[in-house]
């Protein structure tokens, strides 16, 4: 029989400075119940659920202090398993000498996908508390959280920035009107890959109706942008 703990709040208070541990560890057989509108904390990262959500057998939730990249802070928090069809708010927590003298007005929250790839959110941010959130409407599936500088970020993707994707939204196709040499990689509103094609006419009629998320990678500078995508 499966041990299922259903979880009002959780205040696992592990905040540390070693350059990696283990902090939250959920065995095989054992299944957590986090209920809505209530806090589940571990380590520098909070989840609020709008509605019940499930955290499935064999799971744990680790802390890095690497960062993913220069323009990224030094909290990286990465789950063993993805939290697929997330909804409702996700908190992280940081110090001020985790910035990375990031300032903290361009501060984003990065999830990272089953495709190892990393999107910017738009993020609330409460440099009292040293926090940044995003409320998820839209069920998302995620296996990294950390922050990033979204000034530096803008700068890096300028090119991808002027990128016209034509019709949006569409029935069928659309064009990447670019000059680079781009990879694009299609993903629907949970953060699953549809597809990834160097062309830059991308057919989506036999999809269904919806939104979803195009990732555009320079394939000479590795820079990249995310474009929503409306399927009529």
């Amino acid at each position: 029989m499966k041990l299922i703990t259903k979880l009002y709040v959780s205040f696992v208070l592990l905040f540390t400075t070693i350059g990696f541990s283990q902090d939250f560890v959920l065995k095989n057989g054992e299944d957590i119940q986090l209920i809505s509108n209530t806090n589940f904390y571990v380590n520098g990262l909070t989840l609020t659920p709008s509605t019940d959500y499930l955290i499935t057998s064999e799971n744990a939730i680790s802390t890095t202090s690497t960062p993913i990249n220069s323009n990224s802070i030094s909290r990286v928090i990465t789950t063993q398993n993805p939290i697929d069809n997330f909804q409702g708010i996700i908190t992280l927590f940081y110090e001020d000498f985790e910035l990375n003298g990031i300032s903290e007005n361009n501060l984003e929250l990065q999830l990272k996908n089953e495709s190892d790839i990393w999107t910017n959110y738009t993020s609330t941010i409460d440099a009292v508390n040293n926090s940044l959130s995003y409320n998820f409407i839209s069920p998302v599936s995620f296996s990294g959280i950390t922050g990033g500088d979204s000034a530096t970020l803008s700068l890096n993707n300028l090119t991808l920035n002027n990128i016209k994707i034509h019709p949006n939204p569409t029935h069928s196709i659309i064009y990447l009107n670019s000059k680079a040499d781009i990879t694009s990689t299609l993903y629907n509103s949970i953060g699953r890959k549809i597809k990834q094609t160097n062309h830059k006419e991308i057919n989506l009629k036999n999809l269904a109706s919806g939104t979803y998320l195009l990732h555009i990678t320079d394939n000479k500078t590795n820079a990249f942008v995310t474009h929503k995508v409306v399927k009529y």
